[in-house]
């Protein structure tokens, strides 16, 4: 979800040559450009956890859980719209899923054989934009 707050005001021209001057060239357009907020992340470290048990990994899905409330709570502000908040943590959920998967799968793969192609690190929840 992107946020985008516009300030609006209003421009003035006066013009003292008087009503006949109004025929003259047509104002040129106002481009305004911006960055966008980046949007709010979290950083779930599981370097604690044994993720080839299943306490470990119920922590893990606890944490990230958790992080996606937080980035959601961040992003959508206090908002009567549950929908919208609900709407977020969905796709924060989807989005971020696929890091918690192969974090579980790196540690079976690690308890099977004793080895794991890839380091344990963090998993970066981010509100789905």
């Amino acid at each position: 979800m992107t946020k985008l707050f516009l300030t609006l005001g209003a421009v003035i021209v006066i013009n003292a040559g008087g009503a006949g001057a109004l025929a003259g060239p047509a104002p040129q357009p106002v481009v305004v450009i911006g960055e966008p907020e980046p949007a709010a992340t979290r950083r779930v470290s599981y370097a604690d956890l044994d993720l080839a048990t299943r306490d470990g990994e119920r922590m893990l899905i606890r944490r990230v859980r958790g992080a996606v409330h937080q980035v959601c709570a961040e992003e959508v502000g206090p908002s009567a719209i549950v929908y919208v908040t609900s709407s977020c943590r969905k796709l924060t959920w989807r989005d971020t899923e696929p890091q918690l998967d192969r974090a579980i799968g790196r540690s079976r793969q690690a308890a099977a054989s004793g080895t794991s192609s890839m380091a344990a690190a963090v998993i970066v929840v981010r509100a789905a934009q």
